[in-house]
């Protein structure tokens, strides 16, 4: 991927984080004051996100995310995992 769009950088990240289940991989898409709200739960910061990603994968040990369905605009790009 030389020219990143939306896209590519959502599926990246779905793929170096979720489906490699690497938690450290979120340094190469998240800033260092990354906030996320997560069923009623806000995450602060790259590090607290890790460490709540590291407690969702092991959850979730044998899912695999893909990319089902997706929407673009000029600015805005989502995917959402196929389920597991």
């Amino acid at each position: 991927m030389s020219t990143l769009d939306s896209v590519d950088i959502v599926n990246a990240f779905w793929d170096q984080v979720w489906n490699a289940h690497d938690p450290a991989a979120v340094d190469r898409f998240v800033v260092d004051d990354f906030v996320i709200v997560t069923g009623g739960e806000t995450i602060s910061g790259c590090e607290n996100f890790k460490k709540w990603i590291e407690g969702f994968l092991a959850e979730i040990n044998a899912c695999i995310w893909r990319s089902s369905s997706r929407f673009r605009t000029p600015t805005v790009a989502a995917s959402r995992p196929a389920g597991c």
